[in-house]
């Protein structure tokens, strides 16, 4: 297996670098919470979706520290699946937070995951797009509304 640096990694993506990225200790900041540089979205927030049983899909979302994502930022839908619906959506706890722009709103600050129950009896893959929204606690920075097209079997 191949190791690429996050530098040439971002390059090879089209993604733009962090301004740490040039840095001798690009890798130092990256993982350093205290950081004041915003980790692009996709390292700052991740998700993924696992097969419980025929009628249960677990999203797990990972959140960085100095981060966190709006609880009622996301969504989740069910995305070209014939014969299913998504039956009930069970969301973890989530702790509130005195936001400058939303006021006190529910917030993830640690990975969690959310339970998608489904109805129907459809067959095939599974294909859920969720919505979700975060912001970088330390420099007050929010991130424009992102999305991910899981697809299970």
């Amino acid at each position: 297996m191949k190791h690429f640096s996050y530098p040439l990694l971002c390059l090879v993506l089209g993604l733009s670098l962090p301004a740490y990225a040039s840095s001798d200790d690009w890798l130092g900041k990256l993982v350093n919470k205290s950081s004041s540089e915003p980790l692009p979205p996709e390292l700052a927030f991740s998700v993924k979706a696992r097969r419980v049983d025929i009628k249960t899909v677990m999203v797990d979302f990972a959140v960085t520290p100095a981060y966190y994502l709006y609880k009622d930022k996301l969504v989740i839908v069910l995305k070209n699946t014939t014969g299913r619906r998504i039956g009930g959506i069970d969301f973890p706890p989530a702790v509130t937070k005195s936001d400058l722009t939303f006021g006190d709103t529910q917030v993830y600050t640690k990975p969690f995951s959310i339970k998608v129950e489904l109805a129907g009896d459809g067959t095939g893959p599974i294909t859920l797009l969720t919505h979700y929204q975060g912001c970088f606690e330390t420099r007050g920075l929010c991130y424009t509304p992102q999305s991910a097209t899981l697809t299970l079997p």
